[in-house]
């Protein structure tokens, strides 16, 4: 008969090799999207597709300098579909499409909308 302590030995490895395991509930499979304002004014009824299946989002109102709270999404890309009122006009930018595009990896990411008279709105992906 074998010694006892390596039964001990062979359960405890057992154990121990199944605690280092993550849950797959536990791993984020989302791609979480915020909003930073860095245009000159108030931005209100900021609605943003990234490219997600799940549609848009509403953000609301963005304070000048502000971020707003994250939003998860199925699927989104380094650019996307705003639509927003700024100095009551309204802007946007509609992507063609996303053929080519890699989608972002799971993650967090902040949308950065500038304004300029010239050329209205544009957004600048960042990686939080």
């Amino acid at each position: 008969m074998k010694h006892p302590i390596f039964y001990l030995l062979i359960i405890a490895a057992l154990f121990l090799s199944g605690a280092c395991k993550k849950d797959p509930a536990e791993v984020s499979t989302d791609i979480q999207l915020r909003v930073l304002n860095a245009t000159p004014a108030t931005i209100y009824d900021c609605i943003v597709n990234p490219g997600s299946l799940s549609g848009s989002y509403n953000f609301g109102q963005i304070d000048v300098g502000a971020v707003s709270n994250y939003q998860t999404f199925d699927r989104a890309y380094s650019y996307g579909y705003v639509r927003l009122i700024l100095n009551g006009n309204s802007y946007g930018l509609q992507p063609y499409d996303y053929v080519g595009e890699t989608p972002l990896a799971n993650g967090k990411y902040t949308y950065k909308i500038t304004f300029s008279a010239t050329n209205g709105i544009s957004i600048t992906l960042i990686k939080d």
